[in-house]
């Protein structure tokens, strides 16, 4: 709920900014955990909440009579409004993203972001990879928004993610052929 909180709030400039100026000012634990969220590639960081219990739920009802087309349509749409809730990987991609975006103009958000970059730039890499639809694309946008971070982060995004940015594009644009 709070990460949920967090992306709403970085959806607004005003709100995105003062997020910025916080997390300048008091990196630890703050923006610390958000990049940790970021890196994290455990199951419940990139599964929707609750998903893996629908799903066994889900696999239980098909497993006994299934209720015919009924039980089908009712397993399907619990299945797709699990799948329709963000996990805390696309939330905290997105949140941070849309905060480095903000926080280009201000200084010290920059010099606290730059003791995570490694990492972050690292994990940002990783999500960019051709079939991932849910962390793809936002972790594509934040990149892009770290960018304008300055010259550091220009040259780690330059090593680290120029390559998987441009597999994960040409594959893109093969599906369209």
């Amino acid at each position: 709920a709070v990460l949920e909180l967090l992306f709403e709030w970085s959806q607004r400039s005003i709100s995105a900014k003062s997020m910025a100026e916080f997390a300048g000012r008091y990196p630890d634990p703050h923006l610390r955990r958000l990049v940790e969220i970021v890196a994290s590639d455990s199951k419940e960081n990139m599964l929707p909440p609750g998903f893996e219990e629908r799903a066994k739920q889900a696999s239980e009802r098909l497993g006994g009579d299934g209720g015919g087309m009924d039980g089908l349509d009712s397993v399907f749409d619990d299945m797709l409004a699990g799948l329709s809730k963000s996990s805390a990987a696309e939330l905290a991609v997105s949140a941070l993203g849309n905060i480095c975006l903000a926080g280009q103009g201000l200084p010290v958000f920059k010099e606290q972001l730059a003791t995570f970059r490694d990492e972050l730039v690292l994990a940002l890499s990783k999500q960019l990879k051709p079939m991932n639809w849910r962390l793809c694309g936002r972790a594509a946008g934040a990149v892009c928004n770290l960018l304008r971070l300055g010259d550091t982060f220009a040259a780690a995004v330059e090593e680290k993610c120029t390559k998987p940015l441009v597999i994960a594009l040409r594959d893109e644009v093969s599906e369209g052929d």
